[in-house]
């Protein structure tokens, strides 16, 4: 009898275990299947497109894709694509209802999908999802060779020496090749004096700063427009939730007023060729900055109140705000993206 009921005993266990086997078969085969979805492990479920409603192959001179982690590939003769079918996940939610074109979406890992036409040494049209299982482009991998992608930025001497390389080599073809011609070399950045305006008179226009700006260069340097770029930005410092400035006491108290409706920073951004940038960096613009301050930091400060924000380096410090000095960096190379692929 003991015998027996040892034997059910085991039996039950037998089928207890086989159960527990089956549930975690099962539920791993499941979410093994949500994983692949998730990552990009399986594009069966893709609806198959035509790549010729996709990319004008009449037009396009060349194809460049990347098959998530198999890499980078070229079809050199885009005709022999012409009878292909990919999976291809479709317009995306927000494009849907905004009836807007396909966005391409590119990360920083390998497993996204990408589809490059090329026309010209530049983009005609392109497709990304960082969602390597919202495309499936293995079946033009029967029409392509695998190619090797370089993308970079790089300043400008060395991209112009990068591209007449690369326009001399039959072995790299471009994928998109910038146009140095007209550019300018360098940038150059002047943070100016804080400027404020207050509750009682006309804030500053960013028109006339940029006006005044403008008429400096063309008196005192001689320069025309023409051989520089400029931008003005007025950088707003922060204000509490009702809108009130805050500002920063020496000792690291935060200050709050409602006398002063901002406080910003003029600043100025050019582009030119590193002769002129040098002259725009010896030239004093402070003082065109400083006349768009109205007289009444003082009294701002006098109704201003303390506060228990902790003070950040965007809140402006007392001194900083009564400082009348530009601060101005040194000439940049400006940069440009250079993407091609090389044959092996």
């Amino acid at each position: 009898m003991k015998k027996i009921f040892i034997r059910v005993i085991a039996a039950l266990v037998l089928a207890a275990c086989a159960y527990v086997t089956w549930i975690v078969l099962v539920l791993g085969h499941g979410l093994f299947s949500f994983y692949n979805m998730i990552w990009g492990e399986d594009t069966s479920h893709l609806p198959r497109v035509d790549l010729v409603t996709l990319v004008d192959l009449e037009t396009t001179e060349r194809i460049v894709f990347r098959n998530g982690r198999k890499g980078w590939y070229l079809i050199d003769t885009p005709s022999d694509a012409s009878a292909l079918t990919i999976g291809f996940y479709g317009d995306r939610l927000f494009e849907s209802l905004f009836s807007t074109p396909h966005q391409p979406m590119y990360c920083g890992s390998e497993r996204g999908k990408i589809l490059w036409a090329v026309k010209d040494d530049n983009l005609l049209r392109e497709y990304a999802f960082c969602n390597a299982n919202r495309m499936d482009l293995t079946p033009l991998v029967t029409v392509a060779q695998r190619v090797d992608m370089v993308d970079e930025v790089l300043p400008y001497h060395q991209a112009a020496t990068q591209i007449e390389r690369v326009d001399r080599n039959p072995d790299d073809l471009w994928v998109t090749r910038p146009t140095l011609a007209g550019q300018f070399t360098h940038s150059l950045s002047v943070d100016l004096p804080y400027i404020w305006e207050s509750r009682t008179e006309q804030g500053a226009n960013p028109r006339d700063i940029e006006a005044d700006i403008r008429a400096r260069i063309s008196n005192d340097l001689a320069i025309p427009d023409t051989e520089y770029h400029l931008t003005l930005t007025l950088d707003r410092t922060p204000f509490d939730p009702d809108q009130n400035v805050l500002l920063a006491r020496q000792d690291g108290q935060v200050l709050s007023t409602n006398a002063l409706t901002g406080i910003y920073r003029p600043v100025l951004s050019f582009l030119c060729n590193q002769d002129r940038c040098d002259q725009l960096r010896r030239t004093r613009f402070a003082d065109i900055a400083t006349t768009f301050r109205p007289d009444t930091l003082d009294a701002a400060l006098g109704a201003a109140q303390e506060v228990s924000s902790s003070p950040t380096d965007e809140v402006p410090t007392l001194t900083a705000l009564r400082n009348s000095e530009q601060t101005v960096g040194l000439p940049q190379e400006t940069t440009f993206r250079l993407r091609y692929i090389s044959l092996p």
